[in-house]
């Protein structure tokens, strides 16, 4: 599937893990570091919106209430300009399951 999409959209990741963070599910692998390239990828914040779209068609908008990066415990400087960023979501993982396309609406 392309990155982008009809140009409305543009592709973060697919779900491939899930960890309970707080009441919340932090989905992995994360936003990849070279979409950072795009203006709305790094605006993305702690209410920002993204786009949960499930196989079976459906899509969810809902807020990132939290992210992070994931690195070992004495990241190198590499490591750390490399690492994805994990988002937050307020949602469980019957909502979001592993397979679930994450997407950015683009303005």
């Amino acid at each position: 599937m392309n990155r982008i999409e009809e140009k409305t959209t543009l592709l973060l990741f697919t779900i491939e893990s899930h960890v309970d963070h707080g009441g919340s599910l932090a989905i992995f692998p994360g936003v990849p570091r070279e979409l950072f390239k795009y203006p709305d990828v790094r605006a993305l914040r702690q209410g920002s919106e993204v786009q949960i779209c499930l196989l079976s068609g459906v899509h969810r908008s809902v807020p990132i209430s939290d992210y992070f990066v994931s690195v070992s415990e004495s990241p190198t400087d590499e490591e750390m300009a490399s690492a994805p960023i994990v988002l937050v979501v307020n949602l469980t993982v019957e909502e979001a399951p592993i397979g679930t396309h994450v997407r950015l609406p683009l303005t």
